[in-house]
């Protein structure tokens, strides 16, 4: 038992390792974002219900980008908290806003869906970008630099941060954004279509159009990752910083456990190839911890023991501090350990409830 406990352990961090140096290692291209030959006109699609406030706060933000052309339009889903009437005074300010009244969603659609639908729809420039109410732009040139990206593919992913906070928490929901991050875009830059987030991507407007939701347009979630692990588009990871989107993070574990369900109650509908890459990564964390834990109770030396834990945090600070440079997370460089046995054990205990899950809703 205890040969195969450590042969178990070994297996899993050396799979890990392949992760963390290669597959997961993000690159920083080589490209320029101040390209004034090439910058197109564009639409930003914001999906909002009862979000006044985020609104309040970030909308402005959105509408002083500092791009040649484009529009802001609020897809406004059935609010109830005078939204309305607050983005129709913001209007008569700002010709780049569009206002678009949702009252009712069709029948075998879900909420979000519809909306970002009618949006789509309703746009006037060729390329799109996709944000959300509770998020803002980092800088100025969010819309230019994501925009510039558009010459090297039609589809393109940028990065969603969160503000950093107090609290233990905080640091959790910075690290496994980081995760999140580090696959997304790792295996965006090795072609493969794997996920986005909804607060931080754009696409040609064609390829919206002729997009086919299937079942899924009855799906809560997966507006952003189920629509680009259905693309055949080889996609663009723009990693400057000028590019980043910054969302407001949940201040308590019940609700940022309620939105962490939302995600991954979509993971199932994954392509198989995505499925399978991302669920060997995450079992051979589980398994490296749960072998190590094991050894930890048996006659394991004590140099074996240390050799692997000092392995595991040698590639783990390593991909961190590679794949960081453009991602705004120094601040976690000192707690990555226990932030990544904590991430482990969330995930598993999370996951399997998420997956069965049957009440999910947008808002």
């Amino acid at each position: 038992m205890y040969i195969f406990i450590l042969s178990l352990s070994q297996i899993c961090l050396a799979i890990q390792t392949v992760y963390l140096l290669y597959i997961f290692k993000l690159n920083k291209k080589n490209y320029s974002t101040d390209n004034e030959i090439f910058t197109p006109n564009v639409s930003v699609i914001i999906c909002a219900r009862n979000e006044i406030e985020n609104l309040k706060k970030n909308l402005t933000l959105f509408l002083n980008q500092e791009h040649a052309t484009f529009e802001i339009i609020v897809v406004n889903d059935k609010s109830t908290d005078g939204s309305t009437i607050y983005l129709k005074k913001l209007a008569l300010s700002y010709q780049n806003l569009k206002l678009i009244d949702i009252k009712e969603t069709p029948q075998g659609w879900d909420s979000k869906k519809w909306a970002l639908k009618k949006g789509v729809a309703e746009s006037k420039h060729p390329y799109l970008l996709f944000s959300d109410a509770d998020c803002y732009p980092k800088s100025k040139l969010w819309i230019k630099t994501l925009a510039n990206c558009f010459q090297y593919s039609d589809l393109v992913i940028g990065y969603g941060e969160y503000e950093k906070r107090k609290g233990f928490l905080n640091s959790f929901i910075q690290y496994e954004t980081y995760q999140t991050a580090i696959a997304m875009l790792g295996l965006a830059q090795k072609g493969i279509n794997y996920m986005a987030v909804g607060r931080n991507f754009g696409v040609n407007k064609t390829i919206y159009l002729d997009f086919n939701w299937g079942k899924n347009q009855q799906k809560t979630g997966g507006d952003d990752d189920l629509f680009v692990s259905k693309l055949k588009t080889k996609p663009f990871v723009c990693l400057d910083k000028n590019g980043h989107t910054v969302s407001y993070p949940k201040e308590n574990l019940a609700s940022y456990t309620k939105q962490k369900t939302r995600h991954i109650a979509v993971s199932n509908r994954y392509s198989s190839k995505a499925k399978m890459i991302i669920g060997l990564y995450n079992l051979s964390k589980f398994g490296f911890y749960i072998s190590l834990f094991t050894l930890l109770l048996t006659n394991c030396t004590n140099t074996i023991f240390i050799g692997l834990v000092l392995f595991n945090t040698f590639i783990l600070y390593y991909n961190f501090v590679t794949s960081t440079r453009e991602l705004n997370l120094k601040h976690l460089i000192t707690k990555i350990l226990y932030l990544d046995i904590f991430y482990t054990l969330f995930l598993w205990f999370i996951g399997p409830y998420a997956l069965v899950a049957k009440k999910i809703k947008w808002k």
